[in-house]
């Protein structure tokens, strides 16, 4: 959608157990779409330094409550964030005057859990309020 919408160039990033993830993106987006808006640069990254100045040229950030989110954070990148309900936002959050959280709260909130077998707080959360968020970051 945000492919389909905007005039933005996506780039997927992780590690290399993130390329299965990327490739199901890459495959939900139209064939017309990848190479032109969509690049793919999972596990391609030969370091984090090389991280950073790729994520420090981002306009924006999108992505989960995460190491290289925080760091995208940390360089000043506007972030939306994907938040899990197993930690407390404040505690455990991405800072920075940029930064946007996208979560969904249930009733086992803040069980602090790294095993679940439900994990209701991510797969319940809706596309829908991260592309808003992702819309009012580019629009604004």
């Amino acid at each position: 959608r945000i492919v389909r919408e905007f005039p933005a160039q996506v780039i997927l990033m992780g590690g290399p157990s993130d390329q299965e993830d990327a490739q199901m993106v890459a495959r939900r987006t139209t064939v017309a779409m990848l190479g032109k808006n969509l690049f793919d640069l999972t596990g391609k990254f030969p370091d984090l330094r090389t991280f950073m100045a790729m994520a420090s040229e981002c306009a924006l950030f999108v992505g989960n409550d995460s190491g290289p989110g925080h760091i995208a954070a940390a360089l000043g990148v506007p972030f939306v964030c994907t938040f899990s309900g197993t930690n407390h936002p404040a505690e455990w959050g991405p800072r920075g005057e940029r930064v946007v959280l996208i979560r969904k709260k249930i009733d086992c909130e803040g069980c602090g859990l790294t095993l679940c077998d439900h994990h209701s707080c991510m797969a319940g959360l809706d596309a829908d309020p991260v592309y808003q968020a992702v819309k009012k970051c580019v629009l604004a």
